[in-house]
């Protein structure tokens, strides 16, 4: 009963951190320079953590009625908790994407080759 309580806690809390997420994403989405190109990918990674968001509504709702009756989970329950996990899955690529691909958010640093034109990851002592 310890590790449900604790899993509820989890979702609980998880799902007032993507709001508190979607809230900074927003902001984001208004105020970050950004090329044409990734444009439309910024609003696909809006719209798909917004359906997440959504998703996971019911689910949330859900767990506080199991929680206040002290009922057991359903194998129902965890079906649906698999659709909203795979949308949060897909948003956090597509938001690494705008990170990674199209540099969101981000400064570049200069590159700065060495002499031989050889690129050193590690120092050397």
């Amino acid at each position: 009963m310890q590790l449900l309580s604790v899993a509820c806690w989890n979702l609980w809390l998880g799902f007032l951190a993507a709001i508190v997420t979607a809230i900074a994403g927003w902001i984001a989405f208004n105020t970050v320079a950004h090329a044409e190109e990734a444009h439309a990918s910024m609003e696909v990674h809006r719209n798909s953590a917004l359906a997440t968001i959504l998703l996971y509504l019911p689910a949330v709702l859900w767990s506080v009625g199991h929680a206040r009756r002290n009922a057991p989970v359903s194998a129902l329950f965890l079906l649906a908790l698999l659709v909203p996990a795979l949308m949060l899955a897909a948003t956090a690529w597509r938001g690494g994407e705008l990170v990674y691909h199209y540099g969101l958010g981000v400064q570049a640093v200069p590159v700065t080759p060495s002499a031989s034109g050889e690129h050193h990851y590690f120092s050397t002592p």
